[in-house]
């Protein structure tokens, strides 16, 4: 096992997914690059809201966003997908 080293979580990310990019030569914006790199980065340092996502049920937790309007709605939809982008990243047999 080797230790990465990176002047910051985000440039680490933003190497990986380059990487990842060019290995599987999949076509990516710059902006889904990027969205990656923010979500993987704020993954990193978990707060109450994405540990929520990680305990609970992910139908749970659209049903809850489905019941909410405006940018509540906007923002547990937002936190449920990125969970779903992830979850099956980091955690493939799950």
């Amino acid at each position: 096992m080797t230790i990465a080293l990176a002047n910051s979580v985000g440039s680490f990310f933003h190497e990986a997914i380059g990487e990842a990019v060019r290995d599987r030569q999949v076509e990516a914006t710059e902006q889904a690059s990027s969205y990656l790199v923010a979500l993987l980065s704020d993954f990193a340092h978990p707060n109450e809201e994405r540990d929520d996502t990680f305990d609970r049920p992910l139908a749970f937790l659209l049903d809850e966003a489905l019941r909410t309007t405006g940018a509540q709605r906007f923002q547990r939809m937002r936190t449920l997908g990125d969970a779903v982008l992830y979850i099956p990243g980091f955690f493939g047999d799950h």
